[in-house]
């Protein structure tokens, strides 16, 4: 079994972008790198254990091929939901990225 078949969902990934109003106030919009696959599932309890302070507020971790272009701070759409990247580890192989994601309120 090949990781491109284990990719079985399919997501939006949004970039942040900043720009400054004429009051000076930064402001702050979304715009979309591209859809990719990956594999979603939830950070179990023990992940949670392990290290609480990494995935604090955290709920689901992404699996993505290495050449996709993700970083924190970026935004994932999955099922009408938006999720912050929290953390991006690239493994040892160069294979793929595990992201980490916390869920945007509002």
């Amino acid at each position: 079994m090949s990781f491109e078949s284990l990719l079985n969902t399919s997501v939006t990934i949004l970039s942040r972008t900043s720009s400054t109003n004429e009051l000076g106030e930064r402001i702050h919009s979304w715009t979309s790198k591209g859809e990719a696959s990956t594999r979603i599932v939830p950070i179990t309890i023990e992940e949670r254990l392990m290290l609480p302070g990494e995935y604090q507020n955290a709920r689901y971790k992404a699996y993505f091929p290495s050449s996709i272009s993700i970083s924190e701070k970026d935004r994932v759409v999955w099922n009408d939901n938006v999720y912050e990247v929290v953390g991006v580890y690239l493994d040892s192989s160069f294979h793929h990225k595990t992201v980490i994601l916390r869920e945007v309120e509002g």
